[in-house]
């Protein structure tokens, strides 16, 4: 004759099925959206470092284009002159809002971040929205950047260095989760955190320019379960 289980055997079961599921699935969805934020992460990157790579075949280093640091002008020309030509994108914006989102970045931490306004990352920036729907934010850095992006090879000042949200709207808005740095040096576009190992970007750091160097972690390991 044939037994059939228990209640309890069929509660014990569901129990056991229960916590696997609850140690289990957390981990496939970091996983899944560690792959969508790098896949993206890699996109822009790429669609950016062919941009400057182009723009400097046509008209020489970037050291040779006049560049100047808070200032809308040189920011506005910059951009119409060595970036638009060689970008799809939908629209752009010079120190305003409209390219970027309508929420602030927040910080690393979730705080408030000083160089993070409606209108972009950092001061006389030129914002733009790429054909994905990805917002970028570019600024003319008239120094400081070892400290601020961990990048110090090949820099020549002034630079251009761009902000990217690789969802656009979508949350968390966030420097180091969702909103990453690109510095552009003689040798081409580098991630942020390429020659300081990404030493702001760690759970639990904070502070200004918290997480401005994690692109070149997120790109190296894969993830942002830092």
């Amino acid at each position: 004759m044939k037994r059939g289980f228990t209640l309890a055997e069929v509660l014990i079961t569901l129990v056991i099925i229960g916590i696997i599921a609850s140690m289990t699935i957390p981990s496939v969805i970091n996983d899944q959206k560690d792959k969508e934020i790098l896949a993206r992460l890699k996109k822009s990157y790429s669609t950016l470092s062919q941009v400057m790579m182009l723009s400097q075949s046509f008209n020489g280093l970037y050291t040779g284009w006049g560049l100047q640091d808070n200032s809308d002008d040189s920011s506005r020309n910059t951009f119409e002159n060595y970036i638009a030509p060689y970008l799809s994108r939908t629209k752009y914006c010079v120190n305003e809002d409209g390219c970027w989102s309508s929420e602030k970045s927040k910080g690393f931490d979730g705080s408030n971040e000083s160089e993070a306004r409606t209108s972009g990352v950092g001061g006389n920036n030129v914002s733009f929205i790429l054909a994905d729907g990805t917002f970028v934010s570019m600024d003319v850095y008239g120094g400081n950047v070892e400290t601020v992006f961990g990048v110090t090879e090949n820099l020549s000042y002034p630079t251009l260095t761009f902000a990217v949200d690789i969802n656009g709207d979508k949350g968390p808005n966030q420097i180091g989760r969702d909103v990453f740095m690109f510095v552009l040096t003689e040798g081409g576009l580098v991630p942020a955190g390429k020659d300081n190992s990404s030493a702001k970007c760690y759970t639990g750091a904070s502070g200004e320019y918290a997480g401005f160097d994690c692109a070149a972690k997120v790109l190296k390991t894969g993830s942002v379960q830092y």
